[in-house]
C-alpha cells in the first residue's frame, strides 16, 4: 500500500469554525492529522449602512469584494434586491474562493484579477473604470486600505463599508493545549490568524522563533505579517488558494524527506 504523502504530519488549522472543514479534509485525505484551533471569528456589522447602500446599487457602477465573508455579509440578507439591480452595475472579485462565494448566490464577477491580491484588480480595474463611476467596497474592518486609495488614485467616487468583523474567538490555554499535540506544521490562510496565534502565545510567554513547529501561509499578505511576528515562514504556494496550500505543504515534506530531514 502507498503510503500517502502528509503521513506523520501533525497539521495545526487555524481557520474559522465553519470554514476549515475544506482544509481538513485535504490533509486528512493526504494522510495527515488535523489539529484544529478556530483563531477567527465573524460577525456582521453597520447592516444600517449596507441597507441603505443596497437600495442605491441602480447608481453605482462597480460592486467590488475582497473576500468570501465579504460576499456572505453583504448579499445574504439582501439576496433578492441585488438580483433585482444587478443590471445596473458589475461586479469584481479578489480570489477564486470569493468568485465561489459569489457563485453560491447565482451571480457573475464580470472581473477577476489573475493574482488574488488587491492590487492586481487595481491593475485590471484601471482600463475598466471611467472618470467619476461610482465605486462600493464591502470588507472587513481589518481588511487592507490599499484597495480605496488606489482607487481615490483613479479618480473614481469610491465608497466602502465594513460589513463584517474579526475576532478571535479562543485564549491562551486554548492554543498551549493545541501546541501540546506537537504540530509539525503551523498553517495561517490570513493575517488575522497571525496575529490572534502572535498574541495568545505572547501571553503564555511562548517563544515563538524558537518554535519547533514549521510554517505555512497562503499568500504574500499571511507571510509578510508573519515575519513581522517573528515567525519564520518555510512554505507559501504561488497560487493562494486552500489546495495549492496542501499541494505547497505536500511538495514541502517531500522535499524534506528526499534531503534527509525529518518533520
Amino acid at each position: 500500500m502507498t503510503k500517502r504523502p502528509l503521513s506523520g504530519q501533525r497539521i495545526l488549522v487555524t481557520r474559522a469554525e465553519g470554514q476549515s472543514q475544506s482544509l481538513v479534509d485535504r490533509i486528512e485525505n493526504e494522510g495527515g492529522i488535523s489539529i484544529e484551533l478556530p483563531l477567527i471569528a465573524f460577525r456582521a456589522t453597520n447592516q444600517d449602512e449596507l441597507s441603505k447602500a443596497i437600495k442605491q446599487l441602480n447608481e453605482v457602477n462597480w460592486l467590488i469584494f475582497t473576500s468570501a465573508n465579504g460576499v456572505h455579509y453583504t448579499i445574504h440578507a439582501y439576496e433578492e434586491q441585488i438580483r433585482e439591480q444587478r443590471e445596473h452595475f458589475n461586479i469584481a472579485v479578489v480570489g477564486e474562493k470569493t468568485e465561489d462565494a459569489l457563485q453560491s448566490y447565482g451571480l457573475k464577477a464580470d472581473l477577476l484579477p489573475s493574482e488574488f491580491i488587491a492590487e492586481s484588480l487595481l491593475q485590471v480595474l484601471k482600463d475598466e473604470l471611467k472618470p467619476n463611476d461610482k465605486v462600493l467596497v464591502t470588507r472587513g474592518q481589518l481588511g487592507r486600505a490599499t484597495l480605496l486609495e488606489g482607487l481615490a488614485d483613479l479618480g473614481v467616487d469610491a465608497k466602502e463599508i465594513i460589513v463584517y468583523e474579526t475576532y478571535c474567538p479562543v485564549n491562551g490555554e486554548d492554543v498551549e493545549r493545541a501546541l501540546q499535540k506537537s504540530p509539525t506544521i503551523l498553517t495561517f490562510t490570513s493575517s488575522s490568524t497571525v496575529r490572534h496565534f502572535s498574541q495568545l502565545c505572547q501571553e503564555r510567554y511562548i517563544d515563538l522563533p524558537n518554535m519547533s513547529s514549521q510554517i505555512a501561509c497562503i499568500g504574500p499578505i499571511a507571510k509578510q505579517t508573519a515575519l513581522m511576528e517573528g515567525m519564520k515562514v518555510d512554505i507559501m504556494p504561488t497560487n493562494y488558494t486552500i489546495d495549492a496550500l496542501v499541494e505547497a505543504i505536500i511538495a514541502h515534506v517531500k522535499e524534506e524527506k528526499n534531503n534527509g530531514f525529518i518533520i
